[in-house]
């Protein structure tokens, strides 16, 4: 994970030149780390579907969080997205194997409550470079787990291990969440954040190129329930008018 998180912020910083140490920058990387902390630890516990549906309880905080922290209000669409959208997630996880320990459930919680943490703060620092504050987000939150990998120092470098890292380094992690940055000084919290729910959506059918398999109609059902939450989410602002949409910013 440091090796993730440091090759993902220094191709952001090679394009922004600027390490950010504001306070705001050194609380984003906390939140971040300590969200990723908590979710791999959680998978040691926590079967692939129960991880899935707890994770996604995340828009459901962040909209929460948002409303103490940067005063957003929650509209009823909003709270209806989110609400279709974690209900598509469960039918989607129904497809998937379960059993978890309660430990994993808490850790898994816990994650999600800090992804909508640094969310927020993303929100709040939206006048701020992307480039420069998310790359410094994976620079800072690196050091903990540098310091966590000590013990663990040995790495067998293979071709497989050199995709992997990059993959989930560059797409996974610098593109991700760059992304991620973007739309949320866009628009409000409790809209972007069902956003996510297009994750394990889209996974339902890359899987299925993947595998050469049809999708079980349970799955592409729970993915067709997760888009509607986003769509309903939505819909106020997509109904709006131009002059309108910037209000509902």
């Amino acid at each position: 994970m440091a090796l993730r998180y440091i090759i993902a912020g220094s191709l952001l910083l090679l394009m922004s030149r600027r390490l950010s140490m504001k306070r705001d920058t050194l609380y984003l990387a906390l939140l971040t780390s300590i969200s990723t902390l908590f979710w791999i630890t959680g998978l040691e516990y926590v079967s692939p579907g129960d991880s899935a549906v707890i994770s996604y309880s995340m828009p459901l905080f962040a909209a929460i969080e948002a409303s103490i922290f940067l005063k957003e209000k929650i509209s009823v669409s909003e709270i209806a997205g989110i609400t279709v959208g974690f209900l598509g997630v469960a039918l989607y996880s129904s497809t998937l194997q379960h059993g978890s320990l309660f430990l994993g459930v808490v850790l898994t919680l816990i994650n999600s409550v800090f992804w909508g943490g640094f969310s927020v703060f993303m929100r709040k620092m939206r006048n701020e470079d992307t480039f420069s504050v998310v790359g410094s987000q994976f620079i800072i939150g690196s050091i903990p787990f540098l310091l966590l990998s000590i013990p663990y120092h040995h790495i067998e470098f293979s071709t497989n291990f050199i995709y992997d890292v990059l993959y989930v380094s560059i797409l996974g992690g610098a593109v991700q969440l760059a992304i991620w940055d973007v739309l949320l000084k866009a628009d409000r919290v409790g809209r972007v954040t069902t956003y996510s729910f297009a994750v394990p959506a889209l996974t339902v059918f890359v899987e299925s190129i993947e595998t050469l398999t049809l999708p079980s109609l349970t799955a592409v059902a729970g993915a067709l329930v997760m888009f509607t939450g986003i769509a309903i989410a939505n819909s106020s602002y997509f109904g709006s008018k131009p002059k309108e949409r910037k209000l509902l910013g």
